[in-house]
């Protein structure tokens, strides 16, 4: 395959649903709450949003993504280059601090600076959740040679907002322009699980760029003590802002 000739394609899946912070499935295993969204990388150098969906469980998801791609595509003429998943996968292995990570403190300090409130940490959020993306995790690394990253879309789009980057603001507005719920009933508010997933590949495609882009952090730098569960290489790339970057 030619990557330089093949179409970048940038993945999203927001591991989501009804049930408090963080989200979980429904019991009837529903499709609705689990979205997934599929952006491209223009010859301008834009990112352009092609399709998004709503599946069942992680291995659906992959699946609906692999048959997207495959029916719009030539097996050589596209390139998954990179993934976001808004779901925990890499863990405190020590089981110390309560279970919370280095990237929770980042994160929390990041967004306490500009008074806004800190994220859920992995260990509370419902085990569907904690499971669903490592295993989104194994799947792609089975496709594909992607970079995965971690993200928090709605975390990712405040600190986008308090770094003044409204160049990267006005692309996550354009990417999600038409799946912003315009009311509160339950069926048109699964569109907000779809509208993570894109800002989600909107994470991943900011993660890899060459350079890198000013303030962005692995959060996972500097914690050795964290267990890989999928066995695939992942990181946790956020716009920390540079007076609140990690140590």
């Amino acid at each position: 395959m030619n990557t330089l000739e093949a179409v970048k394609l940038y993945l999203g899946f927001d591991v989501g649903g009804e049930g408090g912070e963080g989200g979980s499935h429904r019991a009837d295993g529903c499709r609705g709450h689990f979205g997934w969204s599929i952006c491209c990388e223009g010859g301008d150098g834009n990112l352009e949003r092609i399709c998004t969906g709503l599946a069942r469980h992680a291995r659906d998801a992959v699946a609906q993504v692999k048959d997207e791609i495959e029916a719009r595509y030539r097996e050589d003429n596209f390139h998954v280059v990179a993934a976001g998943i808004d779901a925990p996968l890499l863990w405190n292995k020590r089981g110390d601090r309560q279970g919370y990570r280095k990237a929770e403190d980042d994160l929390a300090t990041a967004l306490e600076a500009i008074g806004r409130r800190p994220p859920t940490a992995a260990y509370r959020l419902p085990g569907e959740v904690t499971m669903q993306g490592p295993l989104i995790a194994w799947y792609l690394g089975a496709e594909w040679n992607v970079a995965i990253t971690e993200s928090y879309p709605r975390v990712f789009r405040q600190l986008l907002e308090y770094i003044n980057r409204c160049d990267l603001l006005h692309t996550a507005d354009r990417l999600m322009q038409g799946l912003t719920p315009s009311s509160r009933r339950p069926e048109e508010c699964e569109h907000g699980h779809e509208q993570d997933a894109t800002l989600l590949a909107m994470a991943a495609w900011a993660a890899i760029q060459n350079p890198p882009l000013p303030n962005w952090q692995n959060l996972y730098d500097g914690d050795d003590c964290l267990f890989n569960p999928s066995g695939v290489p992942v990181s946790y790339w956020m716009p920390i802002p540079a007076t609140n970057q990690p140590h």
